[in-house]
């Protein structure tokens, strides 16, 4: 495995297997009076949904973080636009250069997710798709 695909899965299992279901406990779990007051609505709509809506406003948040962090990536490796920056971007790993191929490899982790959700009768941890191998 290069550095490129290793940083990109790293990233990947950060994002998906740390970050999104400590998001989702939070919003099952946390007590609406430790919340501030801007989010309480939100997390009252949350957990007023049936469990089918809440799996789906887990998997559309899923998809949100995908593309923010493809875009990101992309823009690291030059393939897709940052806005008016024009400069070259060149991000390293371990004295190596990984950017390139970083959005590639990211979304080649969602994807090969997808489909094993479509296919593992969509095997929810507190409604988020367990996209670890173990």
């Amino acid at each position: 495995m290069s550095n490129s695909d290793l940083v990109a899965n790293e990233i990947y299992r950060e994002l998906f297997d740390n970050y999104l279901p400590e998001q989702v406990d939070e919003l099952d779990n946390t007590q609406i009076g430790n919340l501030d007051a801007v989010y309480v609505p939100m997390f009252e709509f949350y957990r007023s949904c049936s469990p089918t809506d809440k799996h789906n406003i887990i998997a559309y948040l899923k998809e949100i973080v995908a593309d923010t962090t493809s875009i990101v990536l992309g823009g690291i490796d030059q393939t897709d636009p940052l806005g008016e920056l024009s400069g070259r971007f060149e991000l390293t790993y371990d004295g190596e250069v990984v950017s390139g191929n970083l959005q590639e490899s990211f979304l080649s982790n969602f994807d090969a997710d997808d489909e094993r959700s479509d296919t593992d009768d969509q095997q929810w941890d507190n409604g988020v798709v367990d996209s670890r191998t173990d």
